[in-house]
């Protein structure tokens, strides 16, 4: 009895539990799901999903429906009702595609839920960097399988031409990390000029370690072409073609700094590309500005940026200053007037601004300018220097003169009396017409022309013949002479000659023009006019000798006054001199 008893027991333990699995299942007619699709997945990507659904009772799946959960910037971009299905994830993440459907009888099945890691790296940065510069990029990873994540940056060109810094430390090519010491950022440095554009790259690989052999699960790459600056020039302040300004012309004030780059290799317009180069003057802005060059020119191998010098020079202060310019031209001319007018008026309270000496000579200490129209239009210059990558070995600068005007001004050489010109280094001529729009009245109080006849107002010695007879008379009045001009242009003193100067080498002296001008400088007892007739006068051997030729005009006023030695002549011979003034 009690062996049926327990027959009886275990058989009603066995339908309990029958009983109770089937309760759990779904009913014998419910369709079946299982979702099939990657388990990795990289941001931005579109995968797709399917499905292996079914029904149990061998009827069709009228309906699918996809869902993405757990994720922020996720898609569905196709198929969300159909067997297969196409999304997109933007973001890294850990994310859940799950699905459900339903057969001709109206029955769902149960949700599936299919895991799945959006991983996502990323460089940013790359371009163009010069020779010798550094550039940033930037690293951003998004691991969601930290564990089994691995991050690689190397050189896939393997060709040399950058070097990669993180402060001051160089990373060496290929470095890894994980996933807690990825850098934000790195600098990128080039240390040797590309062949040809985008001809360097650096790749970012997500490595998934996992499995036995590891695997790239994504990657970014970065592009860089090594720009070279080959040299940079200070150019014409006009021109479309930007032509190297040359070491004897000028910057003048008001005109623009004009500064062009060549480069290799050549880079396409219209492409993102700057430099900045330093520019900085010698007195005025020892400091400097940046100039910032970003126009492509000339096919891309030139680059061009350009800036006002307002701030870079002043001709309008700076206390007493100097300059002068000498046309040292023919046998036995020299320089010993204009250097000997230099070393007189240098003191610590008057500055030098500049020196022309026939061609010029940029390598002279301090540099000598060359007698050009535009370093007789400023009267004084400092120097302007621009500069790419000081101190580095890839530096490249350029020199040339900019305007400062100085309070005096000092030229020797040749003049002419009907133009009013004096003569410039190689040819041509600077003649009154010459100064424009007020170029001298920026600070430029004295002018001395060491040079023939220039300054004469109304021949009133008569060396000229006036009228065209042949003869030799006083000049009318009426006709306007080249010093009647020069006082015209605004400078409140003139010195110089109305008739033939005295040579550089004079009665055989080499230093008989600078003895005047040094007599000049050192006399106390006369006036600024007075102490240039006398100082000519100390030095003539005789009454018709040329230092007699020395005359002065006082311009400060509507009425101006001029001085000379007048001659006294009895027949035809000069018998006496007298220094007179003379208004007009």
């Amino acid at each position: 009895m009690n062996r049926i008893y327990l027959i009886i027991f275990s058989l009603l333990i066995t339908l309990s539990f029958v009983i109770g699995k089937s309760s759990a299942c779904p009913p014998s007619g419910r369709p079946r799901c299982n979702i099939y699709g990657p388990r990795w997945i990289i941001a931005g990507q579109v995968v797709e999903f399917t499905s292996s659904s079914y029904d149990p009772d061998g009827g069709p799946i009228e309906e699918y429906q996809w869902r993405l959960i757990w994720c922020d910037d996720c898609t569905i971009v196709s198929g969300q009702n159909t067997e297969e299905m196409s999304c997109k994830f933007d973001t890294g993440c850990t994310a859940y595609v799950k699905l459900r459907v339903r057969d001709n009888e109206d029955m769902w099945s149960s949700w599936d839920y299919h895991k799945v890691y959006v991983m996502k790296v990323s460089l940013s940065g790359g371009g163009y960097i010069c020779l010798g510069d550094r550039v940033p990029i930037s690293l951003s990873v998004e691991a969601h399988d930290p564990d089994d994540a691995w991050f690689e940056l190397d050189d896939p060109s393997d060709d040399d031409k950058i070097e990669v810094w993180d402060g001051q430390t160089e990373v060496e090519l290929p470095a890894g990390w994980s996933v807690s010491g990825v850098p934000d950022t790195l600098d990128v440095k080039g240390i040797s000029t590309s062949s040809g554009l985008n001809d360097v790259q650096l790749e970012l690989l997500y490595i998934n370690t996992a499995p036995r052999n590891p695997t790239v699960i994504d990657s970014d790459t970065v592009e860089f072409t090594v720009v070279e600056v080959d040299e940079v020039t200070i150019c014409k302040p006009t021109g479309t073609d930007w032509a190297a300004l040359s070491w004897e012309q000028v910057l003048l004030e008001g005109e623009p700094l004009r500064i062009k780059a060549n480069i290799t290799p050549s880079i396409p317009a219209g492409a993102d590309f700057s430099i900045d180069v330093a520019a900085r003057t010698s007195y005025t802005n020892p400091t400097g500005i940046s100039v910032t060059l970003d126009e492509l020119a000339d096919g891309g191998s030139v680059l061009r940026g350009a800036s006002s010098t307002s701030s870079l020079t002043d001709s309008h202060g700076g206390g007493p200053e100097f300059t002068s310019a000498d046309n040292a031209s023919g046998s036995g001319s020299n320089f010993n007037d204009s250097d000997q007018f230099d070393s007189d008026m240098s003191s610590p309270s008057r500055k030098q601004r500049g020196k022309a000496r026939n061609g010029g000579n940029e390598s002279a200490s301090p540099p000598e300018g060359g007698v050009s129209k535009t370093f007789m239009q400023a009267a004084g210059v400092e120097y302007i220097e621009v500069i790419y990558n000081e101190s580095e070995p890839t530096e490249k600068k350029d020199k040339n003169q900019i305007e400062n005007q100085a309070d005096s001004l000092y030229f020797s050489g040749h003049g002419n009396h009907a133009t009013g010109g004096v003569v410039l280094y190689p040819s041509g001529s600077f003649s009154p017409s010459d100064v424009l729009g007020g170029q001298w009245d920026h600070d430029l109080g004295t002018v001395f022309f060491a040079a023939c006849a220039v300054l004469d107002v109304d021949d009133l010695n008569g060396n000229y013949d006036d009228d065209g007879d042949d003869e030799k008379e006083v000049g009318p009045a009426s006709l306007v002479f080249p010093g009647e001009k020069w006082a015209e242009k605004g400078p409140n003193y003139f010195m110089g000659y109305n008739y033939i100067s005295p040579l550089d080498h004079w009665h055989g002296d080499p230093q008989f023009t600078a003895k005047i001008i040094h007599k000049w400088k050192s006399d106390s007892e006369h006036t600024t006019f007075d102490a240039w007739g006398y100082a000519n006068k100390y030095y003539a051997a005789s009454l018709d000798d040329r230092p007699y030729n020395a005359c002065a005009i006082d311009a400060r006023w509507s009425t101006k006054t001029y001085y000379y030695w007048k001659a006294t002549k009895s027949g035809g011979e000069i018998v006496d001199r007298d220094w007179e003034s003379y208004d007009f």
